[in-house]
């Protein structure tokens, strides 16, 4: 299966209830990926720092955390068995080159390095 991942975004949603992953995270880089995985008929996942990889319809509470270099093992061990539990034949990544997204580049190679599954970094489609 086709995995298509982009990271969460620093806007979100303060309400206090749980929301959908679409509506909890507001960068526009998230639309943008959502519509380029469906393009390529790939399973669509948010990467949070706390969660691992999120479906968009999964509700999540409000939370404020920037993965951090220390983080990285813990989250690629997460991101593992979560791509292992779906099956993933390849992952595609959307994201820009900015040193806060560099973290979570880091722990999602580690996973698809482990598992020997192909990782694709696309820096076209969140291209500004």
């Amino acid at each position: 299966m086709k995995i298509a991942i982009t990271v969460c975004s620093r806007e979100k949603a303060e309400d206090e209830e749980l929301l959908p992953a679409k509506e909890r995270y507001l960068g526009s880089h998230i639309a943008l990926a959502r519509e380029a995985a469906k393009k390529q008929n790939a399973r669509f996942f948010i990467l949070s720092a706390n969660y691992g990889l999120i479906g968009e319809e999964e509700k999540i509470p409000y939370y404020d955390h920037l993965l951090v270099p220390t983080e990285v093992p813990l989250l690629a061990r997460k991101v593992r068995r979560q791509l292992h539990g779906l099956a993933a034949t390849v992952v595609v990544l959307f994201t820009k080159p900015k040193s806060t997204w560099d973290t979570y580049k880091d722990a999602v190679r580690i996973a698809t390095v482990r598992l020997n599954i192909p990782l694709v970094l696309d820096y076209e489609v969140l291209k500004e």
